[in-house]
């Protein structure tokens, strides 16, 4: 896909959500790098995903191997993009009221505890903050 078609993309499955600048600039890196010549079949994906959110809110633990962070403060979850072909994981936040908060994006690796979700525990928390404050709008 060109650039251009991946923005465009982008903006439009990710319309009326929330989500940190550095969110966004780890999915590009993964679109340029680990998903590279595998969008359609990311994308396809990650638009379930993302109806899922939509559909289910904080119960979206309960569909397609998502999961609420242990350790956390049971508002933060991590959403699987999976196939075959790759694994790629989004930490995300959704609030009392349902709105979800898209913190970081990353490509997991299995068995590789670097790319494990427990490295990005406190950087989620520092984005969720700025979001909050205004600072980091997409």
């Amino acid at each position: 896909m060109h650039t251009k078609d991946v923005i465009a993309m982008l903006a439009q499955l990710f319309s009326g959500f929330i989500f940190h600048k550095e969110f966004l600039n780890e999915m590009y890196s993964l679109l340029n790098k680990e998903l590279k010549g595998k969008e359609n079949s990311f994308f396809k994906s990650l638009t379930t995903q993302l109806n899922n959110i939509k559909s289910f809110g904080r119960m979206v633990y309960r569909v397609d191997n998502n999961e609420v962070l242990k350790g956390a403060d049971g508002h933060y979850y991590s959403i699987h993009i999976e196939s075959k072909q790759f694994n790629v994981r989004q930490l995300i936040y959704i609030d009392d009221n349902g709105t979800p908060y898209f913190l970081c994006c990353f490509y997991e690796r299995a068995g590789k505890r670097k790319t494990d979700y427990t490295v990005y525990t406190k950087v989620m928390r520092e984005r969720l903050a700025q979001l909050l404050e205004g600072n980091a709008n997409g």
